[in-house]
């Protein structure tokens, strides 16, 4: 995903952008309606093109990252949850640690969104034919 952001402040390698919710986010949301669509966000990204407050990018977040980290926060306590069961014959047992490895998981998940390696980042275009 590639979005047009602007950057609000810097915090050493970097920046606080605002973003707007695009307009497929609030006309074709399957939930469409549990959001505010028309709020935007500010959200930290890495800045490795030296941009400063007030200067217009775009933020990159690259859906390979995006699947990794939903990986990591959905699918994974299914499968330890199923290694539970298995190395424990208990079903009720490996039922009731899901919410917990439900809940480890994300703040997992939140922690590796922060990393560098996840985060979204800054990129500048020459024009908007670059996209």
């Amino acid at each position: 995903m590639i979005q047009k952001v602007n950057v609000i402040k810097i915090e050493e390698n970097y920046a606080v952008v605002r973003v707007r919710k695009t307009s497929a986010c609030k006309d074709n949301c399957a939930v469409c309606g549990l959001c505010d669509a028309d709020k935007s966000r500010d959200v930290k990204v890495y800045n490795g093109i030296g941009a400063k407050a007030g200067d217009t990018a775009y933020a990159v977040l690259e859906s390979g990252k995006t699947i990794t980290l939903a990986f990591i926060t959905f699918t994974l306590p299914i499968i330890l949850m199923a290694v539970i069961y298995e190395v424990t014959n208990n079903g009720t047992f490996a039922a009731l640690s899901l919410i917990p490895l439900f809940i480890l998981s994300a703040f997992f998940g939140n922690f590796l969104s922060k990393k560098k390696m996840f985060m979204s980042y800054l990129k500048e275009y020459k024009n908007e034919d670059d996209l």
